[in-house]
């Protein structure tokens, strides 16, 4: 329910100027404001009128006639008479002007009366123009002129008042009031006029208090004033304003939560006049917010029944688009008919999925009603839309193949519903890892419309897929030339960019991303990290710290940070955000061996024995991890239990040189002689194996002390960056079934992949590319789920 435009609501007299001037103000005036506003010209008009009378009720047009003779006796004519003064007709000359006197009171309170009606008239135009401060202080002045006119005729006598023109000024001045947000004075002003019984109409600027009270929220004031107007207003000649009326209080009852009361208004004007879609999809929302199925299959029923007034059939509309232009009545109807198709198709698709146990069947039953709709209107692909959005919410509940099925049938209807099931089969088989498929059907929603930026961006992932980065880059340009701020096509781009290691380029897309949407922790992360591999480590901690603002408790943005911080010797710093990183995310093997290595190098062997417990139970298979745990216990003392962790390692690998050197070690600190020769002679046979299989064993190495062991070696090679070193066993075993980051963390790691999928109107994350895939559903979604 559109409830959130308050300028919706039904205002009587909504323009000021229409309630100021045209006819209503002639009557006002009963026919003085024309004595007045004529001045010092009335005598002038009668004096032109009386001079060609003569001529236009005579009608003579011969100047220079003859005529017969006649006597020249004494009849008064004189020889020398000054025949230029007279005129063809007999007519004298005409009378001189009159010269003005000076006004009577009387003429002048109409002057001042013509005054006022200046500054109203400047006052409408300037709240016209959306100019309300000169608009409030030419009403302001049109009121003070106005109480001296009312002073005036008092002073002179003149007990005649202009009623009406009172009303004029007060009503703009509240009207000006509202505009400037001054509600408290617009009531006042308001109040002031309906409570004055010189005014017969002034009932109806309830509606308009009614209208002040609901932009304060108070709900009920407002319907007890707008219930006050539709009493007022007789029905026989103004139906449509009272159903207008009745509209505003249901639209009340709606921020109240008063369902059934809003149900009875929206009910009462659809059974007056079903005209107003918005009634209707208003009540329809009512029936789905009271959660009754067959009270919402009647209201979308209802909503299918509107007739808009004057809008001729849909053709007609298309075939005059072709020939006429600047048609502002068709472009008008055209609006409203589309607006009336969206109201119809979000109604739909609210009610789809709840009409029904099973949501396929409400979407069943839906389409089909709109088909019916369809066969009225030859125009209308309402119902091909909303099987659109039933292959689309296939995806919502996991069923892929449904959803490829359903769009695949759009292959045989119109080519654009065509073009738009192209798109999405091409996201959803990027999405399986098809990328035949998908790069078969972006090449086809492409050659539908070359500059669908949509089409291109899918177009583009495909060939970034193929590592085809210098065409997949070409791509992503013509989906931004095509549409400058899609956000999917930037990102790639600037993805790409990176790929190619034009990393000045990528980190100028990513910041002209920022602006966009200044918002997007990806963003931020991919700036950081381009400033990370320029070796600018100082804008990019400022980066990284930007980013765990926003996601405190983001594990990869944590161990980024702390692998610059390494970079930079800070190992304090770097030992607190990789400790951040690891509490959020412990299973991060990476930071695991850091961390492991980092209190080994310290000498802090228990900690590290905690962590190297935790890669061995990540990592059961390396052997490394086994070995630093038993290393570990031999360094604190711990001799038995290392002594058993080496002989696990033997059970499962019973070659391991290293292994069998350590128990023999192990076994003569313990005093075990007998065990200690069985493990010798065993290490003995295991040496000559290997040379004979070799022939100089490469791996043969002096009997280990305390000071030269497997863990000794590690810790020498430690480097406070440890996840970048290739002599560190974490990179080393950099395998596919180790985790690089939480399945749903919302950021990656330079190399790790990220993809946008948008189904849900939110920013989902998959793992199998770097790249921000779009989606065409019907919907003005974020992710270009959009028309």
């Amino acid at each position: 329910m559109d409830t959130s435009n308050d300028s919706s609501l039904y205002s009587f007299q909504e323009t000021p100027s229409n309630e100021y001037y045209g006819n209503d103000f002639g009557s006002m005036n009963s026919g003085k404001q024309s004595q007045g506003s004529m001045g010092d010209f009335g005598s002038t008009g009668d004096a032109q009128n009386n001079f060609f009378a003569p001529a236009v009720e005579t009608g003579v047009a011969e100047e220079y006639t003859s005529r017969p003779m006649t006597s020249i006796g004494a009849v008064g004519y004189r020889s020398e008479e000054n025949k230029l003064n007279e005129l063809p007709g007999g007519a004298s000359t005409a009378p001189p002007l009159k010269k003005r006197s000076e006004n009577s009171p009387a003429q002048m309170a109409l002057e001042i009366e013509g005054e006022i009606n200046v500054l109203i008239e400047k006052s409408a135009i300037a709240c016209a123009k959306k100019d309300f401060t000169t608009a409030l202080d030419h009403a302001k002045s049109a009121e003070k002129k106005e109480r001296h006119l009312i002073r005036y005729r008092e002073q002179k006598d003149l007990k005649e008042q202009n009623i009406d023109l009172t009303y004029a000024v007060q009503f703009n001045l509240a009207r000006c009031y509202d505009a400037n947000g001054m509600h408290t004075e617009a009531l006042d002003t308001y109040t002031g006029l309906v409570k004055n019984k010189n005014y017969n109409q002034s009932g109806r600027l309830r509606i308009n208090i009614g209208n002040l009270f609901f932009e304060q929220k108070k709900y009920l004031h407002a319907i007890k004033h707008y219930r006050m107007a539709v009493d007022q207003i007789m029905p026989a000649h103004h139906n449509n304003i009272r159903n207008k009326i009745r509209k505003n209080i249901g639209t009340a009852f709606v921020r109240l939560g008063q369902y059934n009361d809003a149900v009875n208004s929206f009910e009462q004007i659809v059974e007056n006049t079903n005209n107003d879609v918005q009634v209707a999809f208003n009540l329809l929302l009512c029936y789905y917010a009271l959660g009754d199925k067959s009270l919402m299959c009647k209201g979308f029923r209802i909503l299918l029944n509107v007739q808009i007034p004057g809008l001729v059939k849909d053709d007609e509309l298309e075939s005059e688009s072709k020939n006429v232009t600047h048609n502002r009545l068709r472009d008008y109807l055209m609006d409203k008919q589309r607006k009336h198709y969206d109201c119809i198709f979000k109604g739909a698709q609210l009610i789809a999925e709840v009409i029904e146990s099973d949501w396929e069947r409400g979407y069943d039953w839906v389409i089909e009603q709109l088909r019916s709709f369809c066969l009225k209107h030859e125009k209308c692909n309402l119902a091909a839309e909303l099987e659109m959005a039933k292959a689309l919410n296939y995806l919502k509940h996991k069923k892929f193949q449904e959803a490829i099925k359903a769009l695949t049938a759009f292959e045989k209807k119109d080519k654009k519903l065509q073009a738009r099931a192209a798109t999405n089969l091409s996201y959803l088989y990027l999405l399986k890892n098809d990328i035949p498929n998908a790069e078969k059907y972006a090449k086809l929603s492409v050659e539908h419309d070359k500059y669908n930026a949509k089409a291109l961006v899918n177009m583009g992932n495909v060939m970034f897929m193929k590592k085809n980065y210098a065409e997949a880059k070409n791509v992503f340009q013509e989906a931004i030339l095509a549409e400058p701020d899609n956000i999917q096509a930037i990102y790639n781009m600037g993805l790409v960019s990176k790929k190619m290691k034009h990393l000045k380029e990528a980190l100028q897309t990513f910041k002209r991303l920022y602006a966009i949407i200044p918002e997007s922790i990806e963003v931020l992360f991919q700036i950081a990290s381009c400033y990370q591999e320029l070796g600018d480590h100082d804008r990019s901690i400022e980066w990284f710290n930007r980013l765990i603002t926003r996601v405190p408790t983001d594990p990869t943005a944590l161990y980024n940070l702390g692998t610059v911080y390494g970079i930079e010797s800070d190992e304090a710093q770097s030992l607190n955000f990789y400790l951040e990183s690891y509490r959020y995310y412990p299973i991060n093997i990476r930071v695991i061996s850091w961390l492991g290595l980092y209190f080994v190098k310290h000498e802090m062997y228990e900690k590290a024995l905690s962590y190297f417990q935790r890669a061995s139970q990540i990592q059961p298979e390396e052997v490394n991890w086994k070995i630093m745990v038993a290393s570990s216990y031999r360094r604190i003392g711990k001799l038995t239990q290392a002594k058993k962790c080496y002989e696990d390692i033997l059970l499962k690998y019973p070659e391991h040189k290293e292994g069998l050197e350590y128990l023999v070690q192990i076994c003569h600190d313990l005093g075990l002689s007998k065990e200690e020769k069985d493990y010798k002679e065993k290490l003995e046979k295991l040496k000559l194996k290997q040379a004979r299989q070799q022939g100089r064993s490469k791996n043969n190495l002096a009997p280990p002390n305390q000071d030269d062991d497997f863990l000794a070696r590690q810790a020498a090679q430690f480097v406070p960056v440890g996840i970048h070193s290739p002599q560190q066993v974490a990179v080393q075993q950099d395998r596919q079934d180790t985790p690089q980051t939480p399945p749903n963390n919302a950021m990656r790691t330079p190399n790790s992949p990220v993809a946008n999928v948008n189904v849900n109107d939110r920013l989902v994350q998959r793992e199998d590319d770097d790249l921000l895939a779009t989606l065409d559903s019907g919907d003005d979604l974020l992710m270009e789920l959009g028309i």
